[in-house]
């Protein structure tokens, strides 16, 4: 690498590969031999942990506050219609893609004797965009 102007910044690119399916970190260390003087060398390390996959995988991903209710206040028996954005943000297609509808009070068609969380699951349907 060049010198490097004081205030100034560059990006260093560099790659590997592992060979190892597991748990792996990558580090780079500026001025490995200490060769140059600096202020403090102490700062001349950076790490990152990175899962190394034996085949790529998909990775569905939701959030709450993008979940979406048709009424957020409804009265006793009321269809209450509930949306939310599902994303893949692996590598690899998700197929068979299910989702379970639950609540903290039995559903309006329950026997009242029934006091357990609902669940409702459902195929997906719908639109996907990017």
């Amino acid at each position: 690498m060049p010198g490097l102007a004081a205030g100034s910044t560059t990006v260093v690119t560099l790659a590997t590969s592992f060979s190892v399916v597991g748990s792996h970190s990558v580090s780079i260390v500026l001025d490995p031999a200490a060769e140059i003087t600096e202020l403090s060398e102490t700062n001349n390390t950076a790490s990152r942990g990175l899962q190394v996959l034996a085949t790529p995988l998909s990775d569905l991903r939701i959030t709450g506050s993008e979940i979406g209710l048709s009424d957020s206040n409804p009265g006793a028996g009321d269809t209450v219609t509930v949306s939310v954005p599902i994303r893949n943000v692996g590598l690899a297609a998700a197929t068979g893609v299910t989702a379970e509808l639950r609540t903290t009070a039995p559903l309006s068609a329950a026997p009242p004797a029934v006091q357990q969380p609902s669940i409702q699951e459902l195929s997906l349907t719908g639109r996907s965009t990017s």
